[in-house]
């Protein structure tokens, strides 16, 4: 052969292929489970969230006469923002806040398979996620939870 006729011999290319299909192997389930364990975070910080809302919204009502002993007592329905609003708006008066202290809509937009899913019921938020799952929030005596079916 010429000098200048260079190229890979069949070994070359098969060891670099088997060396990518390794590599595939390897990082192809990592990179699929990514999205589980982001779904996964993003309910678990909204439900923190939500946590976080109901000490608020107690601490307010201390404030006036709400009557509450317990800030499980109040509704997971009321205390939430249902619709497919992602943000709440600066507290400016009590008229377009409607007992709401957190919104659904940024849940809706990342994790709903369906945003325009109907989610909230009294005290139990459940939905369908896009992976397939189905996630159930609730409120109890023992505070909020949450669980995911089949779990993550």
């Amino acid at each position: 052969m010429p000098a200048r006729a260079r190229g890979f011999t069949l070994v070359e290319l098969v060891v670099v292929i088997v060396t990518l299909a390794i590599l595939a192997a390897v990082a192809l389930p990592r990179f699929l489970d990514v999205r589980d364990s982001a779904e996964q975070a993003a309910v678990s910080a909204w439900v923190g969230g939500v946590r976080t809302a109901y000490k608020l919204a107690f601490a307010n009502q201390l404030l006036g006469s709400g009557g509450y002993t317990d800030p499980q007592q109040m509704s997971l329905f009321n205390l939430t923002r249902c619709d497919a609003v992602s943000t709440m708006q600066e507290r400016t008066g009590s008229a377009n806040w409607q007992g709401h202290y957190i919104a659904l809509g940024s849940l809706r937009e990342s994790v709903f398979a369906d945003p325009s899913q109907s989610a909230c019921n009294g005290n139990t938020i459940q939905f369908t996620t896009r992976t397939g799952r189905s996630v159930t929030i609730t409120n109890s005596t023992g505070g909020v939870t949450w669980a995911a079916s089949p779990s993550y």
